[in-house]
């Protein structure tokens, strides 16, 4: 996992974010369809998360408690 800010683009991809998390694309796909995870944005057809939601997901500690449990 990327510690620092500044490693990250302004704008993730969804398999950005799951490769961070070591999620699978349809775990964060089956977040964003039930409303859970970081908060995201639909460019066109792409959905790209920023730098700031997933920050602030990942210090809320919910991505621990999601990987530590399944």
């Amino acid at each position: 996992m990327i510690d620092r800010k500044e490693e990250l683009p302004p704008f993730l991809t969804p398999i950005e974010v799951s490769r961070r998390w070591q999620i699978s694309l349809r775990t964060l796909e089956g977040w964003r369809y039930k409303g859970i995870g970081p908060t995201w944005s639909k460019l066109g057809s792409k959905v790209r998360y920023s730098r700031e939601a997933v920050l602030r997901f990942e210090a809320s500690g919910l991505v621990s408690l999601v990987n530590d449990h399944g």
